[in-house]
């Protein structure tokens, strides 16, 4: 049994047209709603969720954010906004042009062979610097998942 001092916590808000912080992939270990905005889960360590933060004010949207994450039982770990008390992070994004790209990124990995379960970290990392820098990312294949994972039988 997970002990629940090593889960990774997020915060989950939604408040319509003003804020949106939620959950774009991964199982959650433990969920509980806190009232009818904002809700609680946790990870077990090791577990790799992707986590979106949009804001918005009645000019458009302020702020648009999306991580991919991977929950760590300790050691170096860094702070995202409404995740306790970190995780590593294998990509992160700002902003509506470079956020879109990710999820149309995601859209094609989840319905390739396996979905987002299958992506190594390494590719995680790959995508986030592709993105970073305005190019297109290299096509992800189940063949690298298996090569990764040492399963090339």
């Amino acid at each position: 049994m997970t002990q629940r001092r090593n889960l990774t916590a997020v915060q989950i808000v939604y408040r319509k047209n003003r804020i949106n912080h939620r959950l774009r992939f991964g199982i959650p270990t433990i969920e509980a709603r806190l009232d009818w905005r904002r809700k609680l889960v946790a990870f077990a360590p090791g577990s790799v969720f992707g986590y979106i933060r949009w804001r918005a004010n009645r000019f458009g949207t302020q702020d648009w954010r999306l991580y991919v994450l991977r929950s760590v039982e300790s050691g170096a770990l860094a702070t995202v906004p409404g995740v306790m008390p970190g995780a590593d992070i294998l990509l992160a994004t700002r902003g509506t042009t470079r956020t879109q790209r990710a999820l149309g990124v995601l859209d094609m990995l989840e319905q390739g062979a396996g979905g987002l379960s299958q992506v190594t970290d390494a590719y995680w990392r790959h995508l986030h610097n592709r993105l970073a820098v305005s190019l297109a990312p290299h096509e992800f294949s189940p063949l690298q998942a298996a090569s990764f994972a040492g399963d090339l039988t």
